[in-house]
């Protein structure tokens, strides 16, 4: 399982992957899935075990969060869930 986070902008997108990556956190941005009907087109997928630390590192960071949806494979499709909305 993964955790796909949104954003309002493309830049918080490119920010945020620059910044994880920056503090060894495996991220990685990529278009926003079309289940997803949320932020800017761009969304950053991150591992379950890094999702905490992520979200601490962007929060101060100052890089506003949309949305954070955990992603599932299930039988061979990712089904994604509302874990958190913005604030």
């Amino acid at each position: 399982m993964d955790y796909v986070f949104t954003f309002d902008s493309t830049h918080h997108a490119i920010r945020a992957e620059g910044l994880l990556l920056s503090r060894g956190v495996d991220a990685r941005v990529m278009p926003l899935p079309s289940a997803i009907r949320a932020g800017c087109g761009l969304c950053l997928r991150v591992s379950t075990a890094e999702a905490g630390r992520a979200m601490g590192l962007l929060t101060s960071g100052g890089i506003a969060l949309g949305d954070i949806y955990e992603s599932e494979n299930v039988t061979g499709s990712c089904k994604y869930t509302l874990w958190r909305t913005a604030q």
